[in-house]
């Protein structure tokens, strides 16, 4: 029997790493994905025309396999094997082995149920998000994949300690790191360690929340400063990640744990990290703390929806947010470097100086059309 004329007009997806062949919708709109996606289309089809095939949990190479006996035999050489991603290729048990270049148990055969389907294709998707070089695409896609696994399998550990890393990292949700460590010293009391220090750190991010310390006084002007580029509320782009952003306090030098900023790779950046850096708020409701070498001023400014922006500002004015009474008290000197900023960057924006009349009524501001240049950044963080 031949299913071969099922999978004629997919292509196998030789990229394992790009999401979009994990994406049912988007292997049907490109034709394009990897062995389980591809099985996952090529099982649906087959049912249709009234074939049941099972899913194989084959490692490394997701197969399906179909009985040519008595429904209900346990005999892996009762079923032939079917290489989706292989264009249908028929396998028998002995075949299935060359996929993967070593010898398997019977277990391996085993048929798998839809759930373990979707915590697979989920997997992969971690995977991929792990992967990532620690841009704006990579932290979302594994902050989706755990919360769907986290969804299927609220008791993983491995997965929960992930998300709760991740949330921590990212400054994120302290009240649901919390939880989701205690849930996991629950599941797992042996993971006390890596708890303890998740704990610690997050409770004093809490309390630094609440009672927050008498804030330092910045000013720009102060030798110590003169590497700063950008100002309190600046709208930005960075230029790797591509995520937009309004900037609410710098450092001179970055002062993140050493743990920090070895996971984010700061030492790959040009200037290390010794250089400025620039606490923002990013348009999908993040906090990061950016290098300014991976900044730049947005071409187009816009608004952030975030939830913490009126804790920092009191407006929003044409192309940059203005600092509140709290925040220009912090940064006394910023405001007036954003307003040069501006008016050097988007002069079009800004009402002539001088207003003139004419027989036709006043004239509106002069606008000039400034481009901008996008530059390519190939660093971390």
């Amino acid at each position: 029997m031949s299913y071969y004329n099922i999978q004629l007009l997919y292509t196998p997806g030789m990229s394992y790493y790009n999401p979009l062949n994990s994406y049912i919708h988007q292997v049907l709109l490109r034709r394009t994905g990897i062995p389980i996606s591809l099985s996952v289309l090529y099982m649906t089809l087959a049912r249709k025309l009234g074939v049941q095939l099972e899913p194989v949990n084959f490692p490394n190479h997701f197969l399906l396999r179909w009985c040519q006996q008595q429904r209900g035999s346990g005999d892996i050489y009762d079923f032939v094997y079917i290489d989706a991603f292989g264009k249908g290729k028929q396998l028998t048990a002995k075949e299935c082995e060359y996929l993967i270049g070593h010898q398997v148990t019977a277990d391996y055969y085993n048929a798998i149920s839809t759930t373990e389907v979707l915590l697979r294709m989920v997997g992969n998707l971690l995977n991929i998000g792990k992967r990532g070089e620690g841009n704006e695409k990579s932290y979302q896609l594994l902050r989706d994949s755990l919360d769907l696994y986290l969804t299927i399998n609220p008791d993983n550990v491995q997965y929960l300690l992930l998300q709760a890393r991740l949330y921590f990292h990212l400054g994120i949700w302290p009240e649901k790191v919390l939880d989701i460590l205690q849930h996991i010293q629950a599941l797992d009391p042996s993971q006390h360690g890596a708890v303890g220090y998740l704990v610690q750190h997050t409770l004093e991010h809490i309390q630094h929340k609440k009672h927050p310390v008498e804030p330092e006084v910045k000013r720009r002007s102060a030798p110590e400063h003169l590497e700063l580029q950008y100002s309190v509320g600046l709208i930005m782009k960075h230029k790797r990640s591509g995520y937009n952003c309004a900037i609410y306090g710098w450092d001179p030098k970055c002062t993140m744990s050493q743990e920090w900023i070895t996971t984010m790779r700061v030492h790959q950046l040009s200037s290390g990290a010794n250089q400025p850096f620039y606490n923002v708020l990013v348009q999908d409701g993040t906090c990061r703390y950016a290098a300014q070498e991976n900044l730049e001023p947005h071409s187009a400014p816009l608004e952030i929806a975030h939830p913490e922006v009126g804790r920092y500002f009191s407006e929003f004015h044409d192309s940059h947010y203005v600092a509140n009474e709290e925040l220009q008290t912090r940064y006394p000197e910023d405001m007036a470097e954003t307003l040069g900023t501006v008016r050097d960057l988007y002069h079009r924006l800004m009402p002539s100086p001088v207003q003139q009349e004419s027989p036709n009524g006043p004239e509106g501001p002069s606008q000039e059309n400034q481009d901008s240049q996008e530059n390519q950044d190939t660093m971390p963080t």
